[in-house]
């Protein structure tokens, strides 16, 4: 026995498997969208990155040319006299310290130290007097840099531009400054530029990130070096922070410091050396970063779960409302194909029989006709007629006599081939055509498919139902319709001989049949 496995509900499916491809879809676009957000961002970082390093070579170009200069003029057997002419000291013994300032020309740089005059190295003080040219010309051009100074190790500082001492003044408290302590030999063996900071100035001009860089002199005769102080300049946070803030990137940039802490495997967060190699930290936030200043100082870019999935998200939005756009159309289109369907199916076939109507049917024979006269074929046309129709009607009800009615339609169709055309003419008479080879037996044909229709019986009573049939051969040349015609008639004199039979005309060939 064959069995014809179906779908149940193949909207349903075909609904599941439509949903299923657009979620794939939009979860492959999202996670298109956060690997291109990812590399935006850096992209992003190495453009900063690349920034952040060249404004930090640009201060440590400065602060060498301070050192050298520094150094320089510390190596000459100085003039005190004349390096002092035109300079102002005054002692103030309320916070025991001391101040020079120019007495005409305004200030560029000032000194400032602690104790009495006489206790101050003056041969370091007309070195650092003697960079006053070089760092007027830095001030005045470079609009980052908002102070450079020499700090000293003998108790004083040298600073410019210059200021007030009730602004800025010498305190022991400068010698525990971050950029100090980072650059006292214990501390820096390597005397690499240090980086601190940021911290508020003194003198109100905001944030400040400082740049400092050891400063020996070197003593031939013992063969070793002597720390003197540090050169160090501050630049304002702003021009930092536009720095990072270029380009478009999910999160925020920032400069993190890991001073004094030289072991890679603990930056925090941790971090990789490789600037496209994602971190996540115990929080769940992403980091990226990339070394700027020795071990010191990274550039890290910190962005929140939240935040990068939202922005992937949006970028997604456009794709995804295509996706679902064109979903939808397709399921618009495949309604609206199955309602034509639909339509089609109701305008060409009967309702109740699923046979064809005689739309349908006309339709149909016209392709089975071309294939007759393409493959040399003879077409016999049957109408058939259930006999007693009323009586069963009468007797039976409407009900049974439409189920009579469906089931002799169904059993029809089981016995034709898929070449023969059947039709519900009206009411309880069908039309059959059907394409035979010459010499094929056409009423055998016939009784056969009558015979296989009629296996329906009445219930209540288990009552037998009977066609009577007439059949015609389809002449060269003959209108399909003329040849129902003359099926009619012959129809008609099946009636008349007592029905339950075929009658054909004298076309078709009568060979000796007794249906089994």
């Amino acid at each position: 026995m064959k069995t014809r496995l179906t779908l149940k509900y193949p909207s349903f499916y075909l609904s599941m498997a439509l949903l299923a491809t657009v979620l794939t879809l939009c979860v492959a676009i999202f996670v298109k969208q956060l690997g291109l957000r990812k590399a935006e961002i850096e992209n992003t970082l190495a453009s900063r990155h690349a920034l952040v390093v060249r404004l930090i070579e640009m201060q440590r170009d400065r602060l060498a040319v301070m050192r050298s200069l520094l150094l320089q003029a510390y190596q000459v057997s100085p003039q005190q006299d004349k390096a002092f002419a035109g300079y102002q000291l005054t002692q103030h013994s309320e916070w025991n310290i001391w101040d020079m300032q120019p007495e005409a020309q305004p200030a560029i740089g000032q000194l400032t130290g602690l104790g009495k005059w006489a206790d101050a190295s003056q041969q370091e003080m007309v070195a650092a007097l003697n960079m006053d040219a070089q760092l007027q010309a830095t001030l005045g051009h470079d609009l980052e840099v908002a102070k450079l100074y020499y700090q000293s190790a003998s108790q004083f500082v040298y600073t410019a531009p210059a200021s007030s001492v009730t602004q800025f003044r010498f305190k022991p408290a400068l010698y525990k400054k971050a950029f100090w302590q980072a650059a006292l030999p214990a501390a820096n063996p390597t005397r690499h530029m240090v980086l601190a900071g940021p911290h508020q100035d003194l003198v109100g001009k905001g944030r400040l990130l400082t740049f400092a860089l050891p400063v020996y002199h070197q003593i031939p005769l013992l063969g070793q070096d002597k720390f003197l102080g540090v050169v160090a300049l501050d630049i304002s946070m702003t021009t930092l922070d536009q720095v990072m803030q270029l380009g478009q990137a999910t999160g925020a940039s920032m400069l993190l410091s890991t001073y004094p802490n030289h072991d890679k495997t603990n930056l925090p967060p941790s971090l990789s050396l490789s600037p496209t190699a994602w971190q996540q930290d115990a929080t769940g936030q992403f980091w990226l970063g990339s070394p700027v200043l020795a071990d010191q100082w990274w550039l890290a870019h910190q962005v929140t779960p939240s935040a990068l999935y939202l922005a992937a998200a949006r970028d997604s939005v456009p794709a995804w409302l295509s996706i679902i756009l064109l979903a939808l159309l397709a399921v618009l289109g495949w309604h609206f194909k199955a309602a034509l369907a639909t339509i089609s199916h109701l305008t060409h076939y009967d309702a109740l029989t699923q046979l064809l109507n005689r739309r349908g049917f006309y339709d149909r024979v016209a392709t089975a006709l071309a294939l007759s006269r393409r493959n040399q074929l003879a077409v016999a046309v049957l109408m058939m007629e259930i006999d007693f129709s009323r009586d069963i009607h009468d007797r039976y009800g409407h009900a049974e006599a439409e189920a009579v009615l469906q089931q002799l339609s169904t059993n029809m169709l089981s016995a034709m081939r898929p070449v023969d055309v059947v039709c519900r003419w009206g009411g309880e008479q069908f039309v059959l055509v059907m394409l035979l080879h010459y010499g094929d037996n056409a009423l055998h044909a016939a009784e056969r498919i009558r015979q296989a229709a009629q296996s329906v019986y009445i219930q209540p009573g288990h009552q037998p139902v009977h066609l009577s049939g007439g059949l015609v051969m389809l002449q060269d040349d003959e209108a399909i319709d003329a040849a129902i015609q003359r099926a009619d008639l012959l129809l008609q004199q099946a009636k008349q001989q007592g029905r339950n039979r075929i009658v054909n005309d004298s076309v078709a060939e009568i060979l000796p049949f007794k249906y089994a």
